[in-house]
């Protein structure tokens, strides 16, 4: 079967708990199609692996990535694991992430497969994927680090109470500290890379999803003529109901006094 997939795919860019499984269903509800096989992420089984394995290769975790970020300072390696990605894309895309089903509709309609994959890892291998896919459209979700911090903290806190019945001595290690940390270095890394082109770019807030002209933006970044208020009623904005974790108030008096909180949510109510 003939080469299908195309140079310039869909890619969301966000940090962890930031609205990107979202944005994959809304993308989807645009008419891009963002793999066969996905997790309960959303996230491409295909380019997760991809991603998930690498940064696992070199001492690095989707929290954990200061050694990963150093080695990215090597243009040689960015050019090895470009390749080594290559390889992977050009042997095994068409059966682990169109299918084959998938590739035969197109074929049969004589249509071009619009196409995506999401994956918060993305963001840290950006300098990799740019070298594969240096045609792609970039959507920018970011969110408010309040929101993401504390789910990121409870959605881990969960992992932890299962592996927790396995093995009785396992510390929890995400302090609301730590997320937030996470946030910080993603999003200083989702505004370099947004710096870095914004031709082929759109940066949304997860807070202004609901707005009209937000829809409208993404529905024409995505070349899309759906009706924004068809992509408005997936969009859901459940209030939290997290209970105020263990230091809680450390962690609100380091978030207000951040600059990089303050440039860019001066409107954040603490």
């Amino acid at each position: 079967m003939k080469k299908n997939y195309h140079n310039n795919p869909y890619i969301i860019l966000g940090v962890h708990r930031s609205g990107t499984t979202l944005m994959s269903d809304i993308f989807s509800r645009l008419g891009i199609f963002m793999g066969k096989n996905q997790n309960i992420n959303k996230e491409a089984k295909f380019f997760f692996q991809l991603n998930n394995k690498t940064l696992k290769e070199n001492d690095s975790t989707a929290y954990d990535f200061d050694i990963f970020l150093e080695k990215l300072n090597d243009e040689q390696f960015i050019n090895r694991l470009s390749d080594k990605f290559k390889n992977e894309i050009q042997k095994n895309i068409n059966a682990k992430f169109f299918g084959f089903k998938q590739l035969l509709k197109y074929q049969f309609q004589n249509k071009k497969i619009k196409w995506g994959f999401k994956d918060p890892r993305t963001v840290l291998l950006y300098s990799v994927w740019k070298k594969i896919f240096p045609d792609a459209k970039y959507l920018i979700i970011t969110r408010n680090p309040v929101d993401v911090s504390m789910s990121i903290y409870y959605f881990e806190q969960k992992r932890y109470l299962k592996k927790l019945k396995k093995r009785p001595d396992l510390e929890f290690g995400m302090p609301l500290t730590k997320a937030f940390d996470v946030w910080k270095k993603f999003t200083l890394s989702l505004l370099k890379i947004y710096e870095d082109n914004n031709t082929n770019f759109l940066m949304v807030k997860y807070e202004e999803l609901k707005n009209t002209e937000t829809l409208d933006k993404i529905i024409q970044f995505c070349n899309s003529n759906a009706d924004s208020r068809e992509i408005n009623k997936i969009i859901k904005n459940k209030p939290s109901n997290y209970k105020i974790p263990e230091g809680y108030s450390q962690f609100i008096n380091r978030v207000k006094n951040d600059e990089l909180v303050q440039k860019l949510y001066p409107e954040l109510n603490f």
